[in-house]
């Protein structure tokens, strides 16, 4: 899979973060909240699933899930991350990734912005979810949806984060958003910031709310954050791993 590395730009970070895209997207959508991440001197990856953006398919909701775990897996198993200092997080269908590598990996948290369903309940039939067979809620997961997506997306979103267990999830609404703009909110950005601030152990305000330039996508090359001399780097590096998943690759 084509992946953007997201840093400060400094060879030690605070830790790392997977992040997902969802169906019919790529990772350039998830730059806000990438730079986000980022901002906290975290590393961040970011890549482009199956069938999505400069990674080649065929695609299907199992072929992206199984992908994306043996993506986390292989970034273990080389030393790219360690696991008790990665969070991992998504959209929508990367939403309902997050939390399926959440549940294989003892990580220390997951972030899961208006996940998609992963049961037929308030609505919603059993042929709409993507995936079968979901896993228990991962502990430490934090739930995001906007007041404004279809109320089965937020009543599942919630029940997701009261499944994490010993009570370690939580669940929270953002005013006036939508399934989209969620990725766009400094309101979104920040309840994930404050989240891996708690898990990681990150000092207090480690981040803030990257600026939205108007007019145009935030995208992944070395900028300033407006308000802060820090520059925010995005590595394109290349290296193939074998995969447990037939014709399933990782490149960053």
């Amino acid at each position: 899979m084509v992946t953007d590395v997201i840093d400060r730009g400094e060879d030690d970070t605070q830790g790392s973060v997977l992040l997902f895209h969802g169906l019919a997207a790529n990772k350039k959508i998830m730059s806000y909240v990438a730079q986000g991440f980022a901002l906290q001197n975290l590393r961040v990856f970011v890549p482009d699933l199956p069938g999505h953006g400069r990674t080649p398919g065929p695609f299907s909701f199992a072929r992206s899930a199984a992908c994306a775990d043996s993506f986390a897996h292989q970034l273990l198993a080389r030393g790219a991350i360690d696991d008790a200092h990665t969070m991992v997080a998504g959209h929508s269908m990367g939403g309902a990734i997050a939390v399926m590598v959440g549940s294989r990996l003892p990580v220390a948290g997951v972030v899961a912005i208006s996940p998609a369903p992963m049961t037929a309940a308030h609505g919603i039939p059993a042929f709409m979810l993507p995936f079968e067979n979901p896993p228990p809620t991962p502990a430490n997961t934090l739930a995001i949806s906007g007041t404004f997506e279809p109320s089965g997306i937020r009543v599942t979103a919630r029940e997701l984060a009261e499944g994490a267990p010993d009570g370690s999830g939580k669940f929270i609404q953002i005013p006036r958003s939508t399934h989209v703009s969620v990725l766009f909110d400094a309101r979104v950005v920040r309840a994930a910031q404050v989240w891996t601030e708690r898990l990681l152990h990150l000092p207090p305000d480690s981040g803030v709310a990257p600026s939205f330039p108007a007019g145009g996508w935030l995208v992944c090359r070395i900028r300033r954050v407006a308000g802060d001399n820090r520059a925010v780097h995005s590595r394109n590096r290349r290296a193939t791993f074998a995969s447990r998943t037939e014709f399933c690759k990782a490149e960053f």
